[in-house]
């Protein structure tokens, strides 16, 4: 499975530029309105992308609003089974 993600790089500018501690990455799985048989178990679900929309998703240069979520509106619903 692959989840739709954000990921963002935050520079410490208190920190020397040969500091490999200087970036700090944050992420952020993107969810949505649980539809599927798993959502009696909680109300959200991630965003997984099928295959064909994994190149969009890992194109960096993509970054407005506007954009991701025009990507947003074309990732089908999931169809989970839940399982104990």
């Amino acid at each position: 499975l692959a989840a739709a993600g954000l990921y963002e790089l935050w520079r410490d500018h208190a920190k020397a530029d040969d500091d490999p501690t200087r970036w700090l990455w944050t992420v952020t799985i993107i969810t949505r309105p649980a539809t599927d048989s798993p959502g009696h178990i909680h109300d959200r679900c991630p965003v997984l992308l099928p295959g064909h929309l994994w190149d969009g998703w890992l194109d960096p240069p993509i970054t407005a609003a506007d954009e991701v979520g025009a990507m947003l509106v074309n990732v089908p619903e999931p169809h989970l089974t839940p399982r104990e």
